[in-house]
């Protein structure tokens, strides 16, 4: 049995506490009808750790579901800081998931 392919949800511009809800809001919707998911975030041109909680409270939820979630490379800089700064990418388990192509 094949995993069921996960669609793309793209993240964009900025995407931080001011704007999470909406990017929340989008993401619930877009989960419910999603057999798995790959976030696009290389459009995204400001983040902060709201942006990486989201992610990872999709990857738990859809651990729980058993979906798939994974992200799109490259990140951009701005993600790519935020996780430096976060110890993000100091586990190997972390590390991989962020960075895996």
């Amino acid at each position: 049995m094949h995993p069921e392919p996960a669609t793309a949800f793209r993240l964009c511009g900025e995407q931080t506490v001011r704007t999470i809800a909406d990017t929340h809001r989008a993401f619930v919707e877009f989960y419910a009808d999603a057999p798995g998911v790959v976030f696009d975030p290389r459009a995204v041109t400001e983040a902060d750790l709201s942006l990486v909680q989201l992610i990872e409270s999709a990857r738990r939820t859809a651990a729980r579901d058993g979906k798939r979630v994974c992200i799109s490379g490259p990140l951009p800089d701005a993600l790519r800081d935020v996780l430096v700064r976060g110890g993000f990418l100091n586990s190997p388990d972390n590390a991989l998931f962020w960075t895996a192509p």
